[in-house]
């Protein structure tokens, strides 16, 4: 029987590709546990205190039931998450319109769950 000697490039990429697969698993968990923080904290942050900062009336809660996570299937090199708020009145909400402030809650918590997962995937990727 022959033995096939790899070596530079094909070295690399069949190391890399084990690499992949081998962080792979970890990879999607710290991509979904993250877009359930940030949902948490924009769920928190919509209707935190929002009559007492006078920031908005929040009238039916629709909003802020409506943020939800995902995660799309994708190839093995990619995992792709998202968090989304689900009415038609949220991007007015989030960014303003011309004749309503904007009261940020994605954003803000995209923000504050950020070092969390750079420090998760430096963890996995070491």
């Amino acid at each position: 029987m022959a033995v096939k000697k790899t070596t530079g490039a094909a070295t690399i990429k069949a190391n890399f590709q084990k690499f992949i697969a081998r962080i792979r698993p970890n990879v999607v968990e710290i991509v979904e546990e993250t877009c359930e923080e940030i949902a948490a904290r924009a769920r928190a942050d919509h209707g935190k205190d929002a009559h007492e900062q006078k920031r908005y009336m929040n009238r039916s809660g629709d909003l802020t039931r409506s943020i939800d996570i995902g995660i799309i299937p994708t190839d093995q090199k990619k995992v792709v998450g998202f968090v989304k708020a689900d009415t038609k009145y949220a991007p007015d909400v989030e960014l303003g319109t011309d004749h309503n402030k904007p009261y940020p809650f994605m954003f803000p918590a995209l923000l504050a769950s950020k070092q969390s997962y750079k420090s998760q995937m430096s963890k996995v990727t070491k």
